[in-house]
């Protein structure tokens, strides 16, 4: 292909895989990570931070044809509380990226978000995840799939002009989505509450109103 890929978490235990063998089709890519020992030095470094919520990341990130996202912290510790910690950092890189301009994005899954399986699993598996990793990681294809399509619908019209919030409009905390989640598929986990502090420059609710984007979605069914 023509283009140049972005693979962040280049230097984990499959991103320097994927930079490798990206490479070795005559690809392109940027590679990022905190630490990148260990990825070939065909590949361009990149330094950014990514959680920074910066609504120019992708021009900073110099635009590239496609971004494999596959950055993930405590991927070995499956009941972090990091994991539902930097589910929102994750949302928002994903955001700015597709706002920013970016076509083509992949978000590495995992076999966690399905969950207690035996046999073959494949793209229309039910999803039942038992742990806080395979939770938040189901989460995240779940509002990357939702962004994505209102994103596309926004971009394929001309009746509805200046600026547009791709959101659903309403209100919902994390500590609810995750406790729902948890009802919902009779899992055995509970939410530890208090373990971080509360940081002062946290916003008490902040959501998007959806008139624009609920008129845009009509039209397009």
């Amino acid at each position: 292909m023509n283009g140049t890929v972005l693979v962040t978490g280049a230097g984990g235990y499959i991103g320097r895989h994927v930079v490798l063998a990206l490479l070795e089709r005559g690809v392109h890519v940027k590679a990022l990570d905190l630490r990148l020992d260990g990825v070939d030095p065909r590949a361009e470094r990149v330094a950014a931070d990514l959680f920074s919520a910066d609504p120019e990341i992708y021009d900073r990130l110099g635009r590239p044809d496609v971004v494999l996202h596959m950055a993930w912290r405590d991927g070995f510790k499956h009941n972090s509380p990091a994991h539902l910690d930097d589910l929102p950092a994750h949302f928002h890189l994903i955001e700015n990226l597709l706002a920013g301009g970016l076509k083509h994005l992949a978000v590495m899954g995992t076999m966690h978000e399905v969950g207690y399986w035996e046999g073959p699993i494949d793209e229309t598996s039910p999803c039942r995840p038992a742990s806080l990793y395979g939770i938040s990681k189901n989460a995240l294809r779940e509002t990357a799939a939702l962004l994505a399509g209102q994103i596309a619908a926004i971009v394929c019209q001309d009746e509805v002009a200046g600026i547009v919030n791709a959101c659903s409009g309403e209100p919902l905390s994390l500590a609810d989505r995750v406790e729902a989640y948890i009802r919902e598929h009779g899992l055995d986990l509970e939410l530890e509450y208090g373990a971080f502090p509360d940081r002062p420059y946290d916003s008490p609710g902040v959501w998007g109103d959806a008139t624009k984007i609920r008129a845009i979605m009509a039209a397009a069914r």
